[in-house]
């Protein structure tokens, strides 16, 4: 299919509510699919300005096309005689040959223009009004600083499985078209500079590296390893976490809980390429119930990497600007706080509970844990600080600040029953 009208498809298919989780996209393709659903309050904004009246809401795959062409002439290098021309074209490939001249007219008009000055909030932070608001009142003193990290393009780091490979042999592979920047303080992360597929990354398929946000990457540190210990990995799928903790204490004994059978095999994959050591075992539930009976009776470390909004990931998924409403947060809330109801009586005595997620909103991280922590006089929260992170109480939580890492928080608490 022509770029421009499967990129105006699949912005059209996130406005009805369908994630692009599981969408497999050209380079080309996912580039303006993703550019315009991060700008697309700005872009909608600027296309209502120019149009004499509104396009028909059955017509939404004809304004998701407009949008793509104003995306591509404000924010790309495409030349626009080419845009123009483009989105045309694909507009025909879309069988919709009565909006070329709409398309034409109203993109050539824009070229003409500087983009005008956004005339809603939305438009001006490029986030929904709901959201906006949650992190002024989370943040007040940072909240611009996030809204336009969201905006901005996220950076590739890798964690290096040193079970494979040192971080210098590893960076020894490097051609010369590549950067690879050390973290300060996580010995095992890096950034690659410029961003690349999967397939361009040294070592990859021989498992020598893995993709992960630097702020996920702390899960072994905070989950304070030990050799031998039991680990309960809830929500284990698709497995990042559970490498990470693999490569760290490779004789941990870890359980694999996740909801479907697809989604576990996605973890034994996972460790397969990787050359870590199997599971101990594994577990399909739906681990918001009473968990099943398991191989041990407690575990001396859970981690619940917990189902959330997702908002701290935005810059790297921003179909999430469009999917999210306000009214899902507490439907999360329920969801995490049942989570924890049912892994907490297999923590052993003195063990230690890791709640995670990927959200920035309060909703679903501190007020979750701190409710449960009211509602259970044998838990307590072990305070403990995370270079980068800001403290939210005893918890720490990352920021998508400019050239930091992702939004992601953790909390732990222990048992003492």
């Amino acid at each position: 299919m022509n770029t421009r009208a499967e990129a105006a498809t699949w912005v059209s298919r996130v406005r009805k509510g369908e994630s692009l989780a599981s969408a497999t996209l050209l380079p080309a393709v996912q580039a303006l699919t993703y550019d315009t659903l991060r700008y697309y309050d700005a872009l909608a904004d600027e296309a209502n300005q120019y149009l004499a009246r509104p396009i028909p809401s059955k017509q939404a795959i004809i304004f998701a096309l407009l949008l793509v062409g104003l995306c591509e002439l404000r924010y790309h290098d495409t030349p626009p005689y080419a845009v123009v021309s483009e989105v045309v074209n694909a507009a025909r490939a879309l069988k919709h040959t009565w909006a070329t001249g709409l398309l034409n007219a109203v993109l050539r008009k824009a070229v003409r223009q500087t983009q005008p000055t956004p005339t809603t909030p939305g438009a001006q932070w490029l986030h929904p009004v709901w959201f906006i608001t949650a992190i002024q009142q989370a943040y007040p003193t940072q909240w611009e600083a996030l809204l336009s990290a969201n905006n901005a393009p996220p950076p590739l780091t890798l964690r290096i499985n040193t079970t494979r490979c040192t971080q210098a042999e590893w960076i020894s592979q490097l051609p010369d078209s590549l950067q690879a920047i050390p973290h300060p303080d996580l010995p095992n992360a890096l950034r690659l500079i410029p961003p690349v597929p999967v397939t361009q990354i040294p070592g990859f398929f021989d498992g020598q590296c893995s993709v992960q946000d630097e702020a996920a990457q702390w899960v072994s540190y905070v989950c304070d390893l030990q050799p031998g210990l039991s680990v309960l990995d809830l929500c284990a799928a698709p497995g990042g976490k559970t490498a990470a903790l693999l490569e760290a204490e490779p004789t941990l004994q870890v359980t694999a809980m996740d909801i479907s059978a697809a989604r576990l095999q996605r973890v034994t994959e996972t460790l397969a390429r990787l050359h870590l050591p199997s599971l101990t075992a594994h577990c399909v539930c739906d681990a918001t119930h009473a968990l099943p009976s398991l191989t041990l009776p407690t575990f001396d470390r859970i981690l619940i990497d917990a189902p959330c909004s997702g908002t701290g990931v935005i810059r790297r998924h921003p179909d999430i600007k469009h999917l999210r409403r306000a009214e899902d947060i507490p439907l999360f809330a329920k969801t995490q706080r049942a989570l924890l109801e049912a892994a907490w009586p297999y923590l052993k005595p003195g063990g230690r509970l890791v709640y995670a997620t990927c959200s920035v909103l309060p909703a679903e991280n501190e007020v979750v844990l701190n409710d449960f922590l009211a509602a259970h006089a044998d838990v307590a929260a072990i305070p403990f600080t995370l270079p980068g992170a800001i403290s939210r109480g005893p918890y720490a939580q990352f920021l998508p600040i400019p050239e930091q890492s992702d939004g992601f928080f953790y909390g732990v608490l222990t048992a003492h029953r």
